[in-house]
């Protein structure tokens, strides 16, 4: 009512009739295997398949053995009682396969796989300190 006497009629026919809300856009791509395009998602519901399957893709852990290639967990006979830091280890052929079960040039683009290697790199200079 307040908005009627004070002449205000747009605020009105908006809250009645409200434009259609667009859902997010942060990833509006379905995930794709290297070297193909991927397919954009055409409604909301499939935007958010879309992000879903993208986060859990690049936010869970690795597919192969080793998240992290410069440290070894240590166990005895109960489980898991520590870690073992090597941080003179390299990110080599080896441990690409224990991390992706593969090498990164056949898993991902070459961007991406620089920035995997630069984020171990990174990771090992870290652990000096």
């Amino acid at each position: 009512m307040h908005y009627m006497r004070i002449g205000k009629y747009g605020i009105i026919a908006r809250m009645t009739n409200p434009k259609n809300q667009s859902g997010s856009v942060a990833c509006s791509t379905y995930p794709m295997a290297v070297g193909k395009a991927g397919r954009k998602a055409i409604s909301d519901a499939e935007c958010v398949e879309a992000i879903i399957l993208t986060h859990t893709a690049w936010m869970s852990d690795p597919p192969g053995q080793k998240t992290c290639h410069f440290l070894d967990i240590i166990e005895d006979d109960i489980g898991p009682r520590g870690i073992n830091v090597n941080a003179g280890k390299i990110f080599d052929d080896e441990s690409q396969w224990k991390y992706l079960e593969d090498m990164l040039e056949n898993k991902v683009d070459e961007e991406i796989a620089k920035r995997i290697i630069f984020a171990h790199k990174n990771s090992r200079n870290c652990s000096d300190k």
